[in-house]
Order: C-alpha cells, then structure tokens, then sequence
C-alpha cells in the first residue's frame, strides 16, 4: 500500500478508491461503499455522505478503524515484508 493510501484513510474526508487500485477491495475489507468505477459512481457516493451526517461519520470510524487494524499488524507484515526482501 503506498503512503498515499495510508494519509487518505488517516485524514477526516472520506477516501475512495478506484476498484482497479484494489479490485479485491482488500484494503477496505470488501465494504464496497469505499470503491468506485466510474465518475458517476463517486458523485453518488460523495452526495450520499454530504446528505447523511450520521452516515458519514459512521463511514469515518470504519475508515478509521480499519487503518487502525493494519497499525496493530504493523510487525507482522513488516517481518513478512523482511522475508519476503531477503536474499
């Protein structure tokens, strides 16, 4: 995941992503709210969380918690990325 990836679910807007980023939406756990393949798709999705205050912010703790998830990973996939480099 690039750092880009990490700042956008770390910040208080809501990331989207383009599904050919991530089409096994793993990095979101199969929520598909966060996906998006088209630019009509994002307006709808964008209109969703400007309309639905309780839902936007229900989309955030997720968001949020999700990067919170791969922070309590962190040295598991820092030792399978050191394995995976070794020679």
């Amino acid at each position: 995941i690039t750092p880009r990836v990490w700042e956008a679910l770390a910040s208080t807007a809501v990331a989207f992503f383009d599904i050919t980023f991530d089409p096994d939406m793993n990095i979101m756990e199969g929520n598909d709210f966060f996906y998006v393949s088209n630019r009509q798709e994002l307006v709808d999705k964008i209109n969703k969380i400007k309309n639905d205050e309780d839902f936007r912010i229900e989309t955030l703790e997720y968001q949020h918690k999700i990067l919170q998830k791969y922070l309590d990973e962190k040295p598991i996939w820092q030792a399978e990325f050191k394995k995976a480099i070794e020679i």
